[in-house]
């Protein structure tokens, strides 16, 4: 069985996530306008993808193949830190709001993916040289093809 959900504002006291089985698959997103309470607690074949919220005091628990995405434009993993020993994960959202997840387990940070989203004056940055580069050569190619020569 696959199933997914959005959270997309409110308030969680709890979030629990997980299949009856290992074959049970669960996608569930989590974005800025979420208040999640006390714990997250992830098992079997789940993905939890985080992109905002607001968790203040609670705790992050994965297990068996369950994978955590957390989508930050910057962070901190202190291992040993946090009031369970197990560390603390401390950053900025994408939408430039701070965090902090504790860890519960060990072996929890093995579970999580930290993808980087990269802040909006890097990517202006990016396109600007990018233009730069093709008025420059007076030509735009693709990957794997010749370049056009300029007339």
């Amino acid at each position: 069985m696959t199933a997914s959900g959005d959270i997309l504002g409110g308030h969680v006291n709890a979030l629990y996530l997980g299949g009856l089985s290992a074959l049970d698959q669960t996608t569930v997103d989590v974005f800025s306008g979420v208040y999640i309470n006390t714990y997250i607690e992830t098992y079997g074949a789940t993905t939890l993808n985080i992109y905002g919220g607001r968790m203040p005091d609670n705790y992050l628990w994965a297990k068996d193949t369950s994978e955590v995405n957390l989508y930050v434009t910057s962070y901190l993993y202190q291992p040993g830190a946090g009031q369970y020993g197990d560390g603390v994960i401390t950053g900025t959202w994408g939408d430039n709001s701070p965090f902090e997840i504790i860890l519960f387990d060990p072996g929890t940070f093995e579970h999580i993916n930290i993808v980087p989203i990269p802040e909006p004056a890097s990517i202006l940055c990016l396109v600007a040289v990018g233009d730069c580069n093709c008025r420059a050569t007076g030509s735009v190619s693709s990957p794997g093809s010749p370049a056009a020569s300029p007339r």
